[in-house]
This record gives C-alpha cells, sequence and structure tokens, in this order.
C-alpha cells in the first residue's frame, strides 16, 4: 500500500507599512491693538507699573502692588490702610494684595482702594466705665473705621445714675448705649452722677425712699425730697396739708402775716433815746429793678418826750 505524503509550505510575506503624520494648523485674529491701563491710588507709592497711564499689548498679564500702608496724617490721629483693588476689564475684577491680573478691555482700570480709620478715645465722669462692644481697643481708645458703625456701652457703679454722653456724640440719660459713626477723631465722654436732681438727696436714699432721682419734689406737695426725707416724711406721699396748717396758724408757730413785716433794715429806719429825748428817722427810698435803690427825698424825722421807765412803740400805715 503506498503512502501519500502532503508538504505544506508556507510563504511569510513582509509588509512594511510607513506611519504617517498630519499638521493641523489653526488661524484666528490676533488684536495688534494698544491696550491703555490707568492705575490710580490716593495713598501709598504704586510700582509695577506706577500710577497714571501705561500702554500694553493684547491680554498682557500686569503686576501692580502698593508699599507704604498705612500712611498716617500729620495729626497721627488718622491713618489709612490698604484695603484691595479693583479693576475695570481686568481679571480678576477685584482682590487683594498683590494685583497680578489680565488686561481685557483696550481701556482698563485698576484702582487701589484704602479705608480711613479714626481715633477714638473715651472718659467718664463720675463713677462707672465704659465698655467697647464688639470692637478691638487698646486701653481707652480704638481705631475706628469711617462710615462703619461702633458700639459703646456705659455702666455706672452702684449708686450712680448715667446723665448722658458728650464731646463728639451727645445724648440724654436713656441713651446706656451709643452706636456712632466717626468721621473724625474725636473723645467721648461719659457722666455720671450720684445726686442728677441735685436736691441733695443721694440716689441710694431716693431709692430706699421709692423717690425719683431725676425729680427734685417726687410727689410735687411744695417739699424737696431731701427735706422730707431728713425730717421723717415720705418723698412720695403729698405733705402739703402740713404747711397749709402752719400757714393757717401763724400764731402758733410764731410767724407774721406777709403784709405785717415789709422790710426793716439798719439804715432804713433809725430810733434813737437820748435822756428822756426820743428820735425816729424814716427815709424812704425808690428803686427801678428791686436791686439798685436811692433816696427819694429827704428823711422824715419825729422826735418826742420818753416819760417813765417803760415804754413800747411801733410804726404803722395811717390807712
Amino acid at each position: 500500500m503506498k503512502k501519500t505524503i502532503s508538504i505544506f509550505v508556507a510563504l511569510g510575506v513582509a509588509l512594511s507599512v510607513s506611519a504617517m503624520h498630519n499638521t493641523y494648523t489653526v488661524s484666528g485674529p490676533v488684536d495688534t491693538r494698544d491696550y491703555i491701563l490707568t492705575v490710580t491710588s490716593p495713598y501709598g507709592t504704586v510700582s509695577n507699573p506706577e500710577s497714571g497711564v501705561s500702554t500694553n499689548s493684547w491680554h498682557s498679564m500686569v503686576y501692580s502692588s502698593v508699599s507704604g500702608s498705612p500712611e498716617y496724617e500729620p495729626s497721627g490721629t488718622t491713618l489709612h490702610s490698604l484695603a484691595g483693588f479693583s479693576g475695570e476689564g481686568t481679571d480678576p475684577a477685584s482682590g487683594s494684595g498683590t494685583a497680578w491680573v489680565k488686561l481685557t478691555n483696550v481701556t482698563s482700570t485698576l484702582t487701589w482702594d484704602w479705608s480711613t480709620l479714626h481715633w477714638i478715645t473715651w472718659a467718664v465722669s463720675g463713677l462707672g466705665e465704659i465698655q467697647p462692644v464688639n470692637m478691638a481697643y487698646s486701653g481707652n481708645g480704638a481705631w475706628c473705621a469711617e462710615n462703619d458703625s461702633h458700639h459703646l456701652r456705659a455702666v455706672p457703679q452702684y449708686g450712680w445714675l448715667l446723665t448722658g454722653w458728650s464731646g463728639g456724640y451727645t445724648t440724654g440719660p436713656g441713651a446706656t448705649d451709643i452706636y456712632f459713626v466717626p468721621t473724625a477723631p474725636t473723645n467721648i465722654l461719659a457722666s455720671f452722677s450720684d445726686d442728677p436732681d441735685g436736691d441733695g438727696l443721694k440716689n441710694v436714699d431716693e431709692w430706699e425712699s421709692g423717690a425719683d432721682p431725676w425729680l427734685v419734689d417726687t410727689d410735687s406737695d411744695g417739699f424737696n425730697d431731701a427735706f422730707e426725707f431728713a425730717q421723717g416724711l415720705s418723698p412720695t406721699r403729698d405733705s402739703s396739708a402740713f404747711l397749709t396748717h402752719i400757714q393757717d396758724n401763724p400764731e402758733t408757730y410764731g410767724l407774721y402775716p406777709s403784709n405785717a413785716v415789709l422790710d426793716v433794715a439798719l439804715g432804713e429806719m433809725l430810733m434813737d433815746v437820748a435822756g428822756t429825748e426820743a428820735t425816729l428817722s424814716l427815709q424812704l427810698e425808690t428803686s427801678d429793678d428791686l436791686q439798685s435803690w436811692s433816696n427819694a427825698g429827704p428823711a422824715q424825722v419825729w422826735s418826742w418826750t420818753v416819760d417813765g421807765d417803760k415804754q413800747f412803740f411801733r410804726v404803722k400805715s395811717s390807712k
């Protein structure tokens, strides 16, 4: 039996492929105009560029910085502090610290912004204290930003009352807290009193007796609160009945009615006794203002003989 042998021959074909690279080009407009940047700052020294106008190319990146913050006024009580920058036609449009911006407008501005602060001091008259509220302060003073609201509170010691604020900001006694917006350096004074109505009765005694420390005569009875308190009377209870009783009984209390004695003073009426002769001299005076007086003619003189060891005389109107 014959065997058939099959032989397969594999022929390899090598193919060479060359890689091809394609280059794509994108074209667009380029702005060849001058880009104008104006930099301003009211205080400090600006650099890179300096304050003023500079010319730059399209989409330029501009670096700017300011030195000299804070800047003090000659008085030393007003200062200006760098707050940051704001721009128009710049990216970013605002920021703090150094400005590193791209110009996006043909005409752009970069403005350095500053805040103004005034040195505000405070003091007290009487016994009490001033407490700053939500304020950074040193001793009895603080740098307060202009156009911002600031808050002080008056706290009296026991027995004292706030009678008001004065100085740069004036209020009445009811304003324990004041809110102020400074426009200049100033000193603020809080005044405290232990006798705000001036009636001579201290606040602690007014409170003890129920009297009003702001009123001289709490019950309006004609008697001073201090007088009533000293006499054991109540400053809150009408005591005018006592006055009426005394006026209605002048003899009991050794009083003279208002028409009994007008004005007796040495030099206006003079009685002299020499031996048995008595002399009475009366001088009529006149005044336009009840302050300055002058003689209204010559004095009137009467003389008579005094008999006996004891005699009494009086002068009365003939009408």
